[in-house]
């Protein structure tokens, strides 16, 4: 007969065990969710020339389910202001966005305005 004083499975060794194994579970969902880079109201525009004749977007939400991002045409006026369209918008994938895209200021009157 063992000693519960010289076994190794103490209900402390068993509670730790299982603690570790759930720290890691919970690590390794959070590591494969999405990690969407742009926020609500930043600007958007075209890493590259090429696409160029994208435009403007504002990012409107994002949808962690589905991973996508809604975007919002943007204008911008002859005097350099910017003004984005209320309307349906575009649903798009987030690598796509990312990777099409790079954030040129936003309109979040909390964030550092467009710059």
């Amino acid at each position: 007969m063992t000693d519960s004083e010289t076994s190794f499975w103490t209900p402390a060794r068993i509670g730790a065990v299982i603690a570790i194994i759930l720290l890691v579970v919970a690590l390794a969902v959070l590591v494969s969710l999405p990690q969407n880079k742009f926020e609500p109201a930043d600007l958007l525009q075209p890493r590259y020339a090429a696409d160029a004749d994208l435009g403007y977007w504002m990012v409107y939400e994002y949808d962690p389910e589905v991973d996508v991002y809604h975007l919002l045409v943007v204008m911008q006026h002859d005097n350099g202001t910017f003004e984005w369209l209320e309307g349906d918008g575009i649903w798009l994938p987030r690598p796509a966005v990312e990777g099409t895209f790079r954030v040129i200021g936003s309109f979040d009157p909390r964030k550092d305005h467009l710059r």
